[in-house]
């Protein structure tokens, strides 16, 4: 799931065109939360003691304070343009617009950087010599991951040809989303309306950066993964509507508790290992609290970033905290 929210933007704009052309199906994935709290008591108080435990669990937008220095915002973003996910966005507007300067994982990138970049990507990622596939164990597993390939606009050669880390960003959004290509993400929403109201938008890391990351989770864990996915494909829609129900309620630090006992996932199965976690979220969170803090000092800056980076004990609202910021939830 953490490697997943890494790869949204990323596939949304190399998978959503073939899509694109055909009506996008609806999404029928269900809030596992929601049913779990209606058919087994005792696992859903499970889950929110879990998820009460999560420090900065609550909230999309905090005001981080200094004395002496006019007042910031820190927002959590999602990298899918579902319409609930929108919504979110839509509140955070007028503070977009009186910013001195919004900052987000990648800045505003022109057209022609994101096609390179894309480009880029693919050269690195899709390979004959892959054989991707193999990692997962059992012909059914892999017939059943063709099957969803082929649902996204790719057989299997395209598949077993590209590295294993696409293959965990082509799945980690259903078909519905994909779909959705005309449709801005929450990220793009706080830069268009940046760029409407002429405020400067920096970059607080670099493609490179994030894609190194990415590549360098093991590729048998990957494969571990995969082979879940294949038993059960529908978590790609539950999974999805289920974190979208905690992003809207503002609890994205009950989604690592919602995989452990909505999804009823073991953490290798999510991919939520440690060594996964300290690769794709800790090590890039204490880099971007680095970089955003510039910005911070000169005061009324709006940092944009995946929400799952602002929660935690080394989550970004945290470490401001340690590093003399107030850091209050506003909603």
């Amino acid at each position: 799931m953490t490697l997943a929210r890494a790869l949204r933007l990323l596939f949304v704009a190399l998978f959503a065109a073939p899509l694109a052309a055909q009506a996008a199906p609806a999404c029928k994935g269900v809030d596992l939360i929601q049913r779990l709290k209606r058919t087994d008591k005792a696992a859903y108080a499970a889950f929110e003691t879990e998820a009460a435990k999560t420090p900065a669990g609550e909230g999309l937008l905090w005001r981080i304070e200094k004395p002496g220095v006019a007042p910031s915002h820190l927002f959590g973003t999602f990298h899918a343009g579902d319409p609930r996910l929108i919504a979110v966005a839509n509140k955070a507007q007028p503070l977009i617009r009186r910013a001195a300067v919004v900052a987000t994982e990648l800045g505003d990138m022109s057209q022609s950087a994101k096609a390179m970049a894309m480009a880029g990507t693919l050269i690195s990622g899709v390979s004959a010599d892959n054989r991707s596939l193999a990692l997962v164990e059992g012909e059914e597993k892999r017939a059943a991951l063709a099957r969803l390939g082929e649902e996204r606009g790719l057989d299997k050669a395209s598949l077993d040809a590209m590295a294993p880390w696409m293959l965990v960003g082509l799945f980690a959004l259903p078909v519905c989303e994909l779909g959705r290509a005309d449709r801005e993400i929450v990220d793009e929403k706080v830069m268009t309306t940046a760029r409407t109201a002429k405020v400067a938008i920096e970059a607080l890391e670099s493609v490179e950066e994030q894609l190194d990351a990415i590549k360098s989770i093991d590729p048998k864990l990957i494969g571990d993964y995969l082979g879940v996915i294949a038993e059960r494909p529908a978590l790609i829609d539950d999974g999805f509507a289920t974190m979208v129900s905690l992003y809207a309620a503002s609890r994205v630090g009950a989604i690592e508790a919602a995989m452990k006992h909505g999804l009823k996932l073991t953490p290798k199965q999510s991919l939520l290992t440690e060594d996964v976690s300290k690769r794709l979220v800790t090590d890039r969170n204490k880099v971007m609290a680095q970089r955003a803090t510039p910005l911070l000092e000169k005061g009324n800056a709006f940092v944009a970033v995946g929400a799952l980076h602002l929660v935690g004990e080394q989550g970004i609202v945290e470490l401001l905290r340690k590093d003399g910021w107030s850091a209050t939830k506003v909603w």
